[in-house]
């Protein structure tokens, strides 16, 4: 009698119910999957997943990531725990001089050459369209040939491209990407920065409503990768053979985000002539990492740029040093 009034609690009943719910469900789905036609390949990754059996043969290069967060390493140990040396001094002459008074120089001097195309071809055209006017019916010729010469240089400006993709638009998206941790293919190359100089000289001269300011600060932070690429080079000689050498040569990454935030600070500063401009520009819209140091290091290669661009074109123009910047 007490075994036929005793009955289970209520909870008890549901659990059984859904856990024999859930066994029939599992029969059922391996039922389906014996019913369902194999696979030519023998991989079983690639039947749950049929989109990584056949990659486009033209698909784009991969996005790689920048290693911005130094790992653990013996090297790294034995160059943290050493004396100070010789070439230890010559790496943070580079590293906090040389290096930004070299990204300055260079970054002046494309500023320069840019600017300086850029009035020639203005000059260029504006000097063939008033000769043109100066004849009692030149005006017939005069206007038609200054629109084919405009459309003529924004074309020219939309065929370089083609070149590197890359060097299309205004820059600054594709450092903030880099600064980010992405490694952009072509990005900040040599061919990228060779294209989007003459592309801005050509876009200007025709006389199309763009300015330098993104184009600047795309060239200034691949300026930046060239100098960083030569220190290298000179830090793989045979000279060099520190620990703390090799550690900056194992920290590429990390010295590449702080030249490209210098190289963007000075690419601001040679196209306004405005240094501290630059910098605040590289600090609140496109770095991601920033530091004491580099706050110095980005001020000094901006004053070198905005004073290289300066002496070029008050030394070379007009025969006399000023500060007055480039030519409106």
């Amino acid at each position: 009698e007490l075994l036929e009034t005793h009955t289970p609690p209520p909870r008890l009943l549901a659990a059984r119910a859904s856990a024999s719910a859930a066994a029939r469900f599992l029969s059922a789905l391996d039922l389906l999957l014996r019913m369902a036609p194999p696979s030519s390949s023998s991989d079983p990754t690639q039947r749950l997943a049929p989109a990584r059996e056949r990659p486009a043969p033209d698909a784009a290069p991969d996005f790689e990531s920048y290693e911005y967060v130094g790992a653990a390493s013996q090297l790294r140990h034995e160059a943290q725990s050493s004396h100070t040396t010789d070439q230890e001094r010559v790496m943070l002459l580079l590293n906090t001089t040389l290096a930004p008074l070299v990204l300055g120089v260079l970054i002046g001097a494309t500023a320069y050459v840019s600017n300086a195309c850029a009035e020639l071809l203005l000059r260029a055209k504006w000097g063939i369209t008033f000769w043109l006017l100066s004849f009692p019916f030149g005006a017939i010729l005069a206007y038609p040939l200054f629109t084919a010469l405009c459309v003529a240089l924004a074309a020219g400006a939309a065929a370089v491209s083609l070149w590197a993709p890359a060097a299309c638009g205004s820059g600054i998206p594709m450092v903030k990407v880099e600064l980010n941790g992405v490694r952009v293919p072509g990005a900040l190359s040599a061919r990228t920065l060779l294209v989007k100089l003459a592309g801005i000289t050509l876009v200007v001269a025709s006389g199309l409503p763009c300015g330098r300011e993104g184009p600047m600060v795309q060239l200034g932070a691949g300026i930046g990768r060239l100098v960083l690429r030569w220190q290298s080079r000179l830090l793989s000689l045979s000279c060099c053979t520190s620990a703390a050498a090799q550690v900056r040569i194992l920290d590429g990454d990390r010295h590449l985000r702080d030249l490209v935030s210098m190289g963007a600070a000075a690419g601001v500063a040679a196209a306004f002539n405005a240094p501290i401009g630059g910098v605040l520009f590289s600090l609140e819209e496109v770095s991601t990492h920033w530091s004491q140091s580099l706050t110095w290091r980005a001020f000094f290669a901006a004053i070198v740029a905005a004073l290289s661009v300066a002496w070029l074109f008050s030394g070379l123009w007009t025969g006399i040093i000023a500060s007055e910047g480039p030519p409106v």
